[in-house]
């Protein structure tokens, strides 16, 4: 098409479009509307702040939620704190999903979800009640194709069949996952002093004057060097974002007499935290208490309420940091260093 027949062309389609205009408006026709998209799980939007208990379960894996005062703790780890951000991802994600398909559509979907779990990518059941006991949701979720990404799925215990959704739902795949894993986190920066005392009694106290001074050793004998100042600045930040790896409730807990080690940071402004370290079944365990004075005291008290009842598992390295001998942080006597 030449460009002189597109300009000719052009005002007999745009009265075209006009005219079309003009028949809907006068003829009283209006656009076809578009439904509003309906929730996957009607209802569940306007109750999430009344729900006392919840189930997540995975084939034979389940994880039991209870309310408790205002927080949610994990009944399968002894009532310790769930992660509020998880949580709350997950219950405003179910309450946001809406359906995808119209009412009465037929898709067997047989082939590419199992929603009764007979086969091996279970799907993720989770079930929702509410302070008196009430059910307030039970949904079924599961994914196109076991363990990967694909769409969502999702149906109502005894419903016949699935409703294709449109959303998205973060879902921990254990249950470490589920927990509130933070320990402490002490920066570098607020640390005053640090002491480590080993299970022999033997002691490495490092300590500086202003949050700007640089990390001293006290008692360092004559002539001896650091092998480097990181090190120090390892050591003193051994609990900034501490998480752990495992928790368990101290009562249950016997500490040992021999081997426990300990560990005292002492911040700027008076919060003092003592840690106890000691090894069982294969990991590195540590008892957590903490004292503060004048605005510090309100933050220990804080800490203890969260952290006294309990022991953690914690990584390998940290649990290394704390167990640091003076005889790790300096350089070989010169003469041994030549007879090496």
């Amino acid at each position: 098409m030449q460009r002189r027949d597109f300009y000719f062309l052009l005002p007999t389609g745009i009265a075209l479009i006009a005219a079309v205009t003009i028949e809907l408006v006068v003829g009283g026709h209006s656009p076809i509307p578009i439904p509003a998209p309906k929730p996957a799980f009607p209802g569940l939007a306007d109750h999430l702040d009344e729900l006392a208990w919840m189930r997540v379960s995975r084939g034979a894996a389940k994880v039991d939620f209870a309310n408790v005062a205002g927080r949610w703790v994990i009944i399968e780890k002894d009532n310790y704190p769930a992660s509020p951000a998880t949580l709350r991802r997950l219950l405003v994600g179910l309450a946001d999903l809406t359906r995808a398909e119209p009412d009465g559509a037929e898709t067997d979907r047989s082939p590419s979800l199992d929603l009764d779990g007979t086969a091996t990518g279970a799907p993720t059941r989770i079930a929702l009640r509410g302070r008196t006991g009430n059910t307030v949701a039970e949904a079924i979720v599961g994914t196109a194709s076991a363990g990967g990404v694909g769409p969502i799925y999702a149906r109502q215990p005894g419903a016949e069949r699935a409703s294709l959704a449109r959303g998205s739902l973060e879902l921990p795949g254990d249950l470490l996952g589920w927990l509130d894993r933070g320990i402490l986190d002490i920066p570098q920066a607020h640390v005053a002093s640090l002491k480590l005392t080993g299970a022999d009694g033997a002691t490495l106290a490092i300590r500086r004057d202003g949050p700007d001074a640089a990390f001293t050793v006290a008692n360092l004998p004559q002539d001896t060097r650091l092998t480097t100042d990181t090190s120090l600045s390892d050591l003193t930040g051994a609990l900034a974002g501490l998480a752990f790896d495992d928790v368990k409730p101290l009562a249950l807990i016997e500490l040992p007499e021999s081997g426990l080690a300990h560990a005292e940071i002492v911040t700027f402004d008076g919060l003092a935290i003592e840690l106890r370290i000691f090894a069982r079944d294969g990991a590195d365990w540590v008892a957590v208490t903490a004292s503060g004075t004048d605005q510090a005291e309100a933050e220990s008290d804080a800490i203890n309420e969260k952290l006294a009842r309990w022991v953690y598992a914690i990584p390998a390295a940290r649990a290394k940091l704390l167990r640091t001998r003076l005889a790790d942080l300096i350089e070989p006597a010169k003469g041994l260093a030549n007879a090496r």
